[in-house]
C-alpha cells in the first residue's frame, strides 16, 4: 500500500490537536471580542447616563431659577422705584436700592450658576446689580434682554443670560416698567462638568443648538470643529442623544444629549485608549498568549515528529526496502519503547524470512531435479518403443543392411540415452543427438523426407540445456505430420539468437494439421499440465524449459512457411546465457 502523506499518522495526529486547539482559539477570540464590545457598550451606557443627569439637572437648576425671578418682579419696592421714582426723597431711593440689592445677592446665592443679577430700571435710567448701582443703562443690552423670550436662555456669544421685564410681553401697548436679569456663571458650569468626570482625560462641552457654538470647554481640545460637526450632524437627523466615535487628534468616544428647553448640548467624550484599555492589554496578552501557543504547536509537532513520525516512516522504508528484494535490510536502534519492540520483531522476521526463502529454494531445486528425472522417464521408453518397431519392420522386410546400420544407429542411441551422469548437456551434445535420431529416421524414411538440419552458431555450443529437448520434437513431426508423406517431405532444424533469447526451430511440411489441432496444442501448452504420460513430447519439454529457465521460456507453436507444424524452442537469456 502507498503511504501518502495526508494519510500518515503524524498528520492526523497533528489534525487532531488542531481540531481541539484551533476551536479554543476561536471561542477565546470570541470572547475577547465579546468582552470588547460588552465593555465598549456597558461605557457608553454610563456615558450616556451621566450626559442625561447632567442635562436634567441643569434643566431643573434653571427651572427652579425662572421661578424664583418671577417671584422677584412683583416686589412693591421695585413698583414703587420704577413708578414714583420722583416722589421719592433721597433716603427712600437709597432705602430701596439696598433693599433691592440685598434681594439680589439672597437670589445670586441661592445657586452656584448665578454670575451676576441686575434690574433694568428706565425711569430713573439706572441698573441696580448686586453690588453696584450704574448711573445709566446699557441700551444695546437692554434692547438685546427685553427682546428675548423670558422661558429661554439667552446666549450671546459665550455668556448665558435669563431675563424678565415687567409687564411682559403679553401685555401689549405698555410701557416697560423694567427688567430682571440673570446672568450665568461659565466658570461655574466647567467646573460642575469637570467633577463629573470618571476618566483621566475626559473632556466635555457645552454648546449651543441654534449654531452648534461652543459655551463652555471643559477640555484641553482647542479645536472643537469636528466635534461640532459630529454634533451638527446628530441634530440635523433630528437624533437629540446617541453616542459613537469622533476623530479628534485621538480617536474619541462621545455621548451627547440635547436640551430643548435650555437650547444647549452637553457632550461628553473619551480618549478610545482610555475606554478599551483593559480591554487592549487583556487584548496583548491573548496575543502573547496566542504566539505562545502557536510555538508550542510547533513543539508539539517536532515532539511527535520525533518520537513517532520519524522511527514510525523509518519503519515504513525498511519494509519498502524489504518489499523491494532487500533481506539484507537490518534496523540498527537504541530505543527502548514500543518502536524499539517493533525494530527487534522486523530484524526477527527478516533473519526468519530468509531461512524460510532459503530451505524454499532448496525444496524447489530438488523437486525441479525430480520434475527433471521424472520427465526423461516418460521420454526415454518411448523412444525406445518405436525404434524396435521400426527395426522389426526392417527385418521382416529382409534388408539386412540397413538393418545393421539401423542398430548400430540404435546402440549408440541407447547408450547415449542410458548415459544419466547429468541432467544438463551442451546444446552441441544434443544437436548431435537429435542429429543420431535423424539418422536412424532417414533409413525408415529413404527418399520420402529431406532432413536439413543447421548446426548451432559456435557461440551457442556451449549453452547448457535439459537432456533431450530436440529429438522428440523431431520424433513427433515423423509421427504426426510426415508419416503419410510419400514423397518431398521436409523437416528442418535451424537456430538463431538476440538480446533476450535462443531459439530452435523445428518445422515441416505436413499436409495433415488443421487450425483447430493447432489451437488445441497452444492451450495444452498454456494449461502447464505436469501429470503427463505418453504421447506428450511437446508439453513435457515445454514445462522442463520453464522450470529451467523461468515462465518466459518454453515452446511456442504455429504455422509453419512451409504449411506444416512450426515449433519454436525458446530459451530466456540470449546472451547472456553463455
Amino acid at each position: 500500500m502507498k503511504l501518502t502523506r495526508p494519510r500518515t499518522i503524524y498528520n492526523q495526529l497533528l489534525m487532531a490537536f488542531l481540531l481541539v486547539a484551533v476551536p479554543l482559539y476561536a471561542v477565546n477570540l470570541f470572547i475577547n471580542m465579546k468582552g470588547a464590545e460588552q465593555n465598549k457598550s456597558q461605557i457608553a451606557s454610563s456615558l450616556q447616563f451621566r450626559v442625561s443627569s447632567y442635562i436634567d439637572n441643569m434643566e431643573e437648576e434653571i427651572e427652579r431659577i425662572t421661578r424664583l425671578k418671577r417671584d422677584y418682579v412683583m416686589d412693591a419696592d421695585l413698583l414703587q422705584l420704577s413708578t414714583i421714582s420722583e416722589g421719592l426723597n433721597i433716603f427712600e431711593r437709597f432705602r430701596i436700592t439696598l433693599a433691592l440689592q440685598k434681594r439680589l445677592q439672597i437670589m445670586q446665592m441661592s445657586s452656584s450658576l448665578i454670575k451676576n443679577t441686575g434690574i433694568w430700571i428706565p425711569a430713573i435710567d439706572r441698573t441696580i446689580t448686586t453690588y453696584e448701582y450704574v448711573t445709566s443703562i446699557d441700551q444695546e443690552w437692554f434692547d438685546i434682554l427685553s427682546r428675548h423670550n423670558e422661558d429661554r436662555l439667552l446666549i450671546t456669544g459665550s455668556r448665558l443670560f435669563l431675563s424678565l421685564p415687567y409687564p411682559g410681553r403679553d401685555v401689549v401697548n405698555k410701557e416697560l416698567l423694567y427688567l430682571l436679569s440673570i446672568e450665568l456663571s461659565t466658570e461655574e458650569i466647567i467646573k460642575s462638568m469637570t467633577g463629573k468626570r470618571t476618566f483621566k482625560n475626559e473632556g466635555s462641552l457645552l454648546l449651543d443648538i441654534q449654531d452648534n457654538r461652543v459655551i463652555a470647554n471643559a477640555s484641553q481640545i482647542g479645536n472643537t470643529k469636528e466635534i461640532e460637526h459630529f454634533i451638527a450632524d446628530a441634530v440635523h437627523e433630528n437624533k437629540n442623544s446617541g453616542s459613537g466615535f469622533i476623530q479628534v487628534e485621538n480617536r474619541e468616544f462621545a455621548a451627547y444629549e440635547s436640551s430643548d428647553y435650555l437650547g444647549l448640548t452637553y457632550i461628553t467624550f473619551i480618549p478610545q485608549k482610555e475606554i478599551m484599555g483593559p480591554v487592549r492589554l487583556y487584548t496583548v496578552w491573548f496575543w502573547i498568549l496566542s504566539i505562545t501557543s502557536i510555538g508550542f504547536i510547533f513543539l508539539f509537532s517536532y515532539w511527535i515528529r520525533r518520537i513517532i513520525h520519524k522511527p514510525l516512516v523509518y519503519l515504513v522504508q525498511s519494509f519498502r526496502r524489504m518489499e523491494a528484494g532487500d533481506l539484507q535490510i537490518q534496523i540498527s536502534h537504541d530505543r527502548r519503547d514500543e518502536f524499539g519492540f517493533l525494530y527487534e520483531r522486523f530484524n526477527n522476521m527478516i533473519t526468519r524470512l530468509v531461512q524460510l526463502i532459503q530451505e524454499v529454494y532448496e525444496q524447489k531445486i530438488n523437486s525441479q531435479k525430480a520434475e527433471l528425472k521424472r520427465l526423461q522417464s516418460q521420454i526415454n521408453p518411448h523412444f525406445l518403443y518405436n525404434n524396435h518397431f521400426i527395426l522389426a519392420r526392417l527385418i521382416k522386410a529382409g534388408d539386412n543392411e540397413r538393418a545393421y546400420v539401423f542398430a548400430k544407429y540404435i546402440g549408440e542411441y541407447l547408450r547415449y540415452v542410458t548415459k544419466d551422469e547429468q541432467d544438463e548437456i551442451t546444446l552441441e551434445q544434443e544437436f548431435l543427438f537429435a542429429k543420431a535420431y535423424a539418422n536412424i529416421q532417414s533409413i525408415c524414411y529413404t527418399e520420402r523426407v529431406r532432413i536439413e538440419l543447421e548446426p548451432p552458431p559456435p557461440q551457442l555450443c556451449a549453452l547448457k540445456v535439459p537432456r533431450l529437448i530436440l529429438q522428440p520434437i523431431l520424433e513427433n513431426a515423423f509421427e504426426h505430420s510426415l508419416e503419410n508423406k510419400l514423397t518431398e517431405g521436409i523437416l528442418k532444424l535451424s537456430f538463431s539468437q538476440n538480446e533476450s533469447f535462443v531459439s530452435a526451430f523445428i518445422e515441416d511440411n505436413g499436409d495433415d494439421l488443421d487450425s483447430s489441432v493447432l489451437e488445441h496444442i497452444r492451450q495444452s501448452l498454456h494449461a502447464r499440465e505436469t501429470s503427463v504420460g505418453e504421447g506428450t513430447a511437446l508439453i513435457n519439454i515445454h514445462n522442463r524449459l520453464r522450470i529451467k529457465f523461468g515462465d518466459e521460456s518454453g515452446i511456442q507453436v504455429s504455422r509453419s512457411s512451409l504449411g506444416g507444424l512450426r515449433v519454436e524452442i525458446r530459451i530466456r537469456g540470449g546472451s547472456g546465457s553463455l
